[in-house]
């Protein structure tokens, strides 16, 4: 009898630990799939973290319409110790004007600006350029649209975080 009661011991902690390492794998794929479309990077004691899973390709809107849609989501954070000031830079795949003078861009609902007036950084332009205190983070929502219609849509911004 008492091997009988040691195997089925045995058995039943076998089942439970197969059951966890089943339950383990499913969780870890959800946790891959909801991680899709961010992108996560560090620079200089900050950590930025880029979700685009909702972006769609530009079209033409209307500012009204522009600033309305769902955008990018943006987070910072501040690891350092001190109050430090960071820029966040998009940088277009293409060069031409004619398509970046149509470019208009809403930071955080509350500006809206054309890519091309703002601040030229490398290749790319300086849209948000902030202070964060030391432990804060701030989460900023980008929402880009063209002012007027584009015959060629396969504009790709490049997202950078700098100091």
């Amino acid at each position: 009898m008492t091997v009988n009661n040691v195997l089925k011991k045995q058995i039943i902690i076998e089942i439970v630990a197969l059951l966890f390492l089943v339950f383990s794998i499913c969780y870890a794929f959800m946790a891959i799939n909801k991680g899709k479309g961010e992108k996560v990077a560090q620079y200089q004691g900050f950590v930025s973290v880029l979700d685009d899973s909702k972006l769609k390709t530009f079209k033409y809107l209307s500012n009204g319409e522009g600033v309305n849609q769902e955008g990018i989501t943006y987070t910072v954070t501040n690891n350092n110790k001190d109050k430090a000031n960071y820029k966040v830079v998009v940088t277009p795949n293409i060069n031409d004007s004619d398509i970046l003078d149509k470019v208009r861009v809403g930071i955080d609902n509350l500006y809206v600006f054309d890519l091309t007036e703002k601040e030229k950084y490398g290749n790319g332009y300086v849209i948000i350029d902030n202070e964060l205190d030391a432990g804060y983070t701030k989460v900023h929502s980008i929402k880009i649209w063209f002012s007027e219609e584009v015959k060629e849509n396969n504009l790709v911004f490049d997202y950078m975080l700098i100091r």
